[in-house]
């Protein structure tokens, strides 16, 4: 939609299923059928070498039986850029309230805000090269009441980060870029001191265009996270980000997604972990609005602190797909979730089996 200068993308998805594990109980599972509407749009206004752009979404969560988990979440971003010949400086924030779950590693979904602001400037060193350099602010904060096996996430997991970043990005080709990028964080948390950490990363990646024979981005990296606990063991090693596909005679898809990562775990005891993921899938068109899809993906997580332990999650599973027209998708999927702890209080297992419907106005 093109309003004067003012260009819109609006769209709107409905997802509605049944999943037989609500509360991902290892035991007296519980079953209700969710839905989730959500409404969003992204905008782009240009006036003169100024450039404003932004996107926001809703997502109106209903669960049918439990009450008590049904939500409604915001989640918005913008950015102002201006083109000064080759330097482009920027402003941007982003705001997020949600009461998903916040990661694998917490299963309640609790009441959490997340703000950010950013300022860099991008600059053309050639017709093939741009460099950028941004520093960007973090809030996470949990609401009070927030509460997950007996620890308060408030006062465990709420943080402000500060970033440093210095990407560089050459274009190798008309479908392939290289991309190196090194940042510095240094991280807060207001309640739980100890938790406190500064490090930095090292990160190669290659993108591929969406009109490549693989398309997508993969990389893999090099990362040090030093805490401020003295009994907590430092990371030192890989990390990784790949999402790659691949389209067979057009008409059958593969898609490959490796990820190697840290994350913050709501235990003192245990107060990070890292994240492996092996994931994958195929899809298969039967024709013109008609497909098929199976995927499957396994996570590791290993925690580090005074207790040490490793847990992994599998899913798997498939379904069918459906176009109607070229704006209009439908998938009906069934998936099949487990995770393995030595912790008993953390082993569960389920089934999803969900329908969505996304139009692209």
């Amino acid at each position: 939609m093109r309003l004067g200068g003012l260009h819109l993308a609006p769209g709107i998805s409905l997802t509605t299923g049944v999943d037989t594990n609500v509360f991902n109980a290892p035991i007296r599972e519980r079953s209700d059928w969710i839905s989730t509407l959500r409404p969003g749009t992204d905008a782009v206004l240009g006036v003169g070498p100024v450039r404003m752009s932004g996107k926001g979404s809703a997502d109106v969560v209903y669960f049918q039986q439990f009450t008590s988990e049904r939500s409604v979440n915001y989640d918005a971003a913008g950015r102002i850029s201006a083109s000064l010949g080759p330097l482009q400086p920027y402003i941007g924030g982003s705001y997020l309230q949600t009461r998903e779950r916040p990661s694998f590693a917490i299963d309640a979904r609790s009441e959490r805000e997340e703000r950010s602001e950013s300022v860099g400037a991008m600059m053309r060193a050639s017709v093939l090269t741009q460099v950028e350099v941004a520093a960007m602010r973090t809030h996470v904060t949990y609401d009070k009441d927030a509460v997950f096996l007996g620890s308060n996430l408030r006062d465990e997991l709420t943080r402000t980060t500060d970033t440093m970043r210095l990407t560089a990005r050459h274009q190798l080709t008309s479908l392939t870029s290289l991309v190196a990028s090194v940042d510095t964080t240094d991280e807060t948390f207001l309640y739980s001191r100890a938790r406190d950490s500064k490090g930095f990363r090292v990160v190669p990646a290659l993108e591929f265009g969406s009109s490549a024979l693989l398309s997508g981005r993969a990389s893999v990296g090099y990362r040090h996270l030093d805490l401020k606990d003295p009994s907590v063991p430092d990371f030192n090693g890989l990390v990784a980000s790949t999402e790659l596909s691949y389209t067979l005679l057009g008409v059958t898809r593969f898609q490959l997604q490796v990820a190697r990562d840290l994350d913050y775990s709501y235990e003192l005891i245990a107060p990070y972990y890292l994240s492996t993921r092996l994931g994958g899938g195929v899809s298969r068109s039967m024709g013109e609005s008609f497909g098929v899809l199976a995927r499957g993906d396994r996570y590791r997580f290993t925690f580090r602190g005074l207790a040490p332990r490793v847990e992994t999650l599998t899913t798997f599973g498939g379904g069918l797909f459906m176009r109607f027209g070229r704006r209009l998708r439908m998938e009906v999927t069934s998936d099949y979730v487990t995770r393995q702890s030595p912790d008993p209080f953390r082993r569960y297992n389920g089934l999803r089996v969900v329908q969505s419907l996304v139009q692209q106005l």
